[in-house]
């Protein structure tokens, strides 16, 4: 966990101050974080994704889930 009580995964998606890293996000979800799991500010992966409105980040979610 992050100082802000975040995960990295929910940190790369929606805590960074420059908006969502696509890389990053590809990176840690091919390193098998659980895209389930809220971290401790009670956010989960997909919902960060989704605020972003980014498509991309969303189906790479997406696809995440179906292989975890």
């Amino acid at each position: 966990m992050l100082p802000d009580r975040s995960s990295l995964l929910t940190y790369a998606l929606c805590g960074a101050e420059r908006g969502p890293h696509v890389n990053l996000v590809t990176v840690i979800l091919d390193r098998k974080a659980d895209p389930n799991r809220a971290d401790l500010r009670g956010r989960y992966p997909l919902l960060c994704a989704v605020k972003t409105g980014s498509v991309e980040l969303v189906k790479a979610e997406a696809v995440a889930l179906c292989h975890f």
